[in-house]
């Protein structure tokens, strides 16, 4: 212990001291050889003592071991007083005067709002069991107190107590370890099998992760793509990776950074075949991709546009089922005066709630009143009228005509409008309106979404009126032609790049920044380009020559097979499709072995490709 003191004021360092019990290590806690020695200590040097003056040292009695654990603080330790919210305790479900409580509360607030018999109820269970499960600190604090002080003591009657308390202590930490535990929801640790990585892991996520398993092996890609190249990207990123966050989607409004990062990752997947690999070109962005395929992208979905989508069905039941449970308590604390249409973000909400308002701006759009005998309907306030542009009244609003519901326009004896006050209230255009409505004053008003004959919301529909009609790609515009044709999946892709103009020729290439020589590796002709590749390559010319497929070949590839679309049969297109597929084969084979294939073996493959897929 002199050398080590010698060390230390070699190396200019000085003991911190220590608050608490003087010593750190024992050996044989409770018995009569019981020893005890200060072993561990925490030192510093004279500067760093000045730059932190108020440091201290805690000396943490440890149950499991014979050290004790040293606690350095940089200031000091102050407690404040907390505000604990009311928490439901799991464990007061167990005390069989918990029922008697919640029903004595509950039944004796019956005049109180919803919120204020909630709030009623949690008082009163706080008062009844909040010292019943939370005096665990306290407890534990007296038992070490007790334990601190005889552990000094050497008597036969002192060590007897100091078991005693030690085993009680002991007892104690072990059932606060379990009332963490079940706080904690980690019911999974009691019964895990360690064999066994994945016992936790929920069976959906289970099965998309097979899934993927799957499609990543040899064999499946090749089934399902035709190439072991294309690793069917498609399936892999619609089934799996756009599929996995579905639930969560479905509840809470995902951050734009968190949608904006797994397009990337699902982009630069398509592209490179790796995630996280930023090698090679992304040649068109996930903006562009995620279109759907009559317009000329490949159908997959912006996240941000599907998650409000998603959400939106929760509002939608919101806004047309207000007698349910849920609605009742949304409605209780966010929009008690108002429907959810014009609900207000309010103050402290929830994410939930945060999430689920995201999608009002959608719900607006697309939700309109159908009028049955008018009494739920305000005028002014409602879209009610069948115009799919502006459902809501465009007549200005007066002082001698307030708001007033429906059913004020419509003749009760009847059933039918009192057109004499439609024409000292309405303008033409919403008088004509009105009258293409048939009221029912025998049915309610009631919800329909517009745009769907059943008039329920739809994922689907919803998501395509967030996203909007996307525009046709220049050039090509017959894209639900392409993907109708009968060919393997990665011919249909091929033909997608090709009419995107996003092939891997030399002068795409090229303008990409690289420098290349432009110079076709079939022919030699310069200037590769797809026009050049599969309508002007003296290969090309023979090759359709050979299959009596004509067409003007000075025009845009995509001009050109626009024209093939329109004077052929799905039949004729497969054969166009698959001769496509053959003269990019051919090139290729060109490029990389340096192989020129003659055009009587490309037409023989044409001919076996086609039989084959038709077989």
């Amino acid at each position: 212990m002199a050398e080590f003191c010698s060390a230390l004021d070699d190396c200019g360092l000085m003991d911190l001291g220590m608050c608490g019990y003087p010593f750190t290590w024992e050996r044989g806690r409770g018995s009569d050889h019981c020893i005890e020695e200060r072993l561990d200590r925490a030192v510093g040097s004279a500067d760093w003592m000045r730059l932190h003056v108020e440091a201290r040292v805690y000396n943490v009695d440890m149950r499991r071991s014979d050290h004790s654990a040293l606690f350095l603080s940089l200031s000091k330790v102050t407690r404040r007083p907390r505000i604990r919210r009311f928490m439901f305790e799991n464990a007061w479900l167990k005390d069989a005067g918990c029922k008697d409580v919640i029903k004595s509360a509950w039944e004796s607030s019956s005049s109180l709002s919803l919120p204020a018999r909630l709030e009623h109820c949690g008082k009163e269970l706080a008062a009844w069991g909040g010292d019943r499960y939370h005096l665990f600190g306290k407890k534990i604090k007296d038992l070490k107190a007790v334990v601190t002080r005889l552990r000094n003591k050497r008597g036969t009657s002192h060590l007897r107590e100091l078991r005693e308390a030690d085993s009680a202590l002991t007892k104690l930490l072990d059932q606060e370890d379990a009332f963490w535990r079940q706080r904690a929801k980690q019911h999974w640790l009691r019964s895990i099998d360690a064999n066994t990585r994945m016992l936790s892991v929920g069976v959906c996520f289970m099965v998309f992760m097979f899934v993927g398993v799957c499609f990543m092996k040899v064999p499946w890609l090749t089934l399902f793509s035709g190439s072991e190249q294309d690793r069917g990207k498609d399936v892999l990123l619609k089934t799996v990776a756009q599929a996995m966050p579905q639930f969560a989607m479905s509840v809470f409004l995902l951050p734009k950074s968190m949608c904006s990062n797994m397009e990337r990752l699902m982009n630069a997947f398509w592209w490179h075949g790796r995630g996280n690999s930023d090698r090679g070109i992304n040649w068109l962005s996930w903006e562009r991709m995620a279109v759907p395929k009559k317009f000329g992208g490949l159908g997959f979905k912006h996240l941000l546009g599907f998650n409000i989508a998603m959400l939106g069905k929760q509002g939608w039941r919101l806004l047309t089922q207000p007698d349910v449970l849920v609605s009742r308590v949304f409605k209780a604390r966010y929009f008690p005066t108002t429907s959810f249409l014009e609900a207000k973000l309010g103050g402290t909400p929830s994410y939930c709630w945060r999430s689920i308002l995201a999608a009002q701006p959608l719900i607006k759009a697309g939700a309109r009143r159908r009028i049955g005998n008018g009494s739920d309907t305000l005028v002014w306030d409602s879209p009610w009228l069948p115009d799919g542009a502006d459902p809501q009244v465009c007549s200005d609003l007066t002082t001698h005509w307030p708001n007033f519901p429906v059913s004020f326009l419509i003749n009760r004896e009847s059933g039918v409008w009192n057109l004499e006050l439609l024409h000292q209230i309405f303008g033409q255009r919403d008088i004509e309106l009105i009258l293409k409505i048939t009221p029912d004053i025998n049915r309610g008003d009631r919800w329909f979404w517009a745009g769907q004959s059943h008039g329920q919301y739809t994922v689907k529909d919803a998501y395509r009126n967030f996203m909007g009609e996307a525009d046709f790609v220049l050039g090509f515009s017959n894209w639900g032609r392409l993907w109708k044709i009968s060919v393997a999946m990665k011919v249909k892709v091929c033909l997608w790049r090709a009419l995107r103009g996003i092939l891997p020729t030399i002068s795409a290439l090229n303008s990409k920044g690289l420098n290349l020589d432009n110079s076709c590796p079939v022919c030699g002709q310069t200037g590769e380009s797809l026009e050049h590749v599969f309508l002007q390559c003296r290969l090309a010319d023979r090759v359709w020559r050979s299959l009596h497929i004509g067409g003007d070949r000075n025009l845009t590839f995509g001009a050109w097979f626009q024209r093939q679309c329109e004077i052929c049969s799905l039949e004729g297109l497969q054969v166009v499709a698959w001769t496509i597929w053959a003269l990019w084969k051919t090139r290729n084979t060109a490029v990389w072995e340096q192989r020129v294939v003659m055009p009587q073996a490309v037409v023989r493959m044409i001919h076996s490709m086609v039989a084959g897929w038709r077989n």
